[in-house]
């Protein structure tokens, strides 16, 4: 009697606890089978300037409506009717506009027409805006080398897409050229000295980005002093000539490429060997150009107003035989006297075949 009960009361609770079960599930079995359609696959996007453009498969269930983009944990979302007249290859796309600055994470879902959903494709996009613009710098310019009335423009490396330089020719008519960030010199044919060069760096923040962004800059040519009346002279630091007498210091202010100052052969005269030039006049200088002979490597620069307080501006160091170097200041400095100091070269020589300045 005891077993009979004890099995009857089991059978009942396991007839209570089936029917508790069932009604967990109850509310799918009421809704009946799911017809879902065709998702959205392979979504790309394209980052802008506020803006962002998604680009996703629609596949070819024709069942498809139109698809919900949800963004910002679902906060934000846009209902895109799916056009059968503007799927491209199978692709479909949607221009968000006005969006804030940031990165996202967006979630596409297509409806079908009754309303039915697809499973959910999730894709990562970037937009860009005012911060990002901040952190962008005009491509630097690092010094400027003429040639027969072509200027050469020496420019830094950066991660721009290219610059665009717009200059004045020597007949007064402006001209646009535009240099790849590649490149690492830019020819200017036929600028104007003394000339304004404004230019615009322009950046790519993605590779398949929709905007560029841009930054203005100017740089302003300064002209080449007439050196007619100045005065070169080379001397040891016992006040002694430091020239050979068929190469003066004098040759670095004639013109002529052909001439050249050497400092003197005494074989007890090592570097450094150094000429003062006097401009005869205080004059705000910017920029120098040195070309030399042969064994010259490097050459300070100094400047002063009045031959006694003399102030460091660089160095020019020269990699190639007969080559010519430019030094550009930060800003234009007061000086009448320059000098220049041979600190290294082939066999204690340091030649050098002309000198200009220039300055505003």
């Amino acid at each position: 009697m005891s077993r009979l009960y004890v099995l009857i009361v089991f059978l009942l609770s396991l007839m209570s606890s089936c029917t508790g079960m069932y009604d967990n599930i109850e509310e799918y079995w009421e809704r009946g089978e799911i017809p879902y359609i065709g998702r959205p696959d392979s979504a790309v996007t394209y980052a802008g300037k506020n803006q962002i453009k998604l680009e996703w498969q629609v596949g070819a269930d024709p069942r498809i409506d139109s698809c919900v983009i949800y963004w910002n944990f679902k906060k934000d979302s846009i209902v895109v009717y799916v056009d059968p007249q503007k799927i491209n290859e199978g692709k479909y796309s949607v221009l968000l506009k006005d969006m804030p600055e940031g990165s996202y994470v967006f979630d596409l879902k297509h409806i079908g027409e009754l309303g039915y959903p697809s499973l959910t494709y999730e894709v990562l996009g970037n937009v860009y805006g005012e911060s990002y613009q901040s952190g962008l710098s005009p491509r630097k310019i690092l010094g400027t080398d003429w040639n027969n009335g072509d200027l050469i423009l020496r420019l830094g490396n950066d991660d721009s897409k290219y610059v665009r330089f717009t200059y004045t020719k020597s007949n007064g008519e402006l001209n646009t050229v535009v240099s790849l960030s590649s490149e690492t010199e830019c020819l200017l044919p036929d600028c104007k000295e003394g000339s304004l060069i404004c230019y615009e760096t322009i950046y790519l923040p993605e590779e398949n980005a929709l905007d560029e962004f841009k930054v203005d800059a100017e740089y302003t040519l300064p002209m080449m002093f007439d050196r007619n009346g100045w005065k070169a002279e080379a001397l040891t630091k016992n006040g002694t000539p430091d020239e050979h007498p068929d190469y003066p210091a004098s040759n670095i202010l004639d013109g002529n490429s052909e001439t050249f100052y050497h400092n003197h052969w005494d074989p007890n005269t090592g570097v450094p060997h150094t000429i003062d030039v006097d401009m005869k006049d205080i004059r705000e200088v910017v920029e120098f150009s040195v070309s030399i002979e042969k064994y010259t490597k490097k050459i300070e620069v100094r400047v002063s107003p009045d031959n006694v307080d003399w102030k460091f501006v660089g160095i020019m160091e020269f990699k190639e035989y007969n080559s010519t170097v430019t030094l550009r200041l930060d800003e234009a400095l007061p000086a009448r006297y320059i000098r220049l100091t041979g600190i290294e070269g082939e066999g204690d020589n340091t030649p050098i075949r002309e000198f200009y300045v220039y300055g505003f």
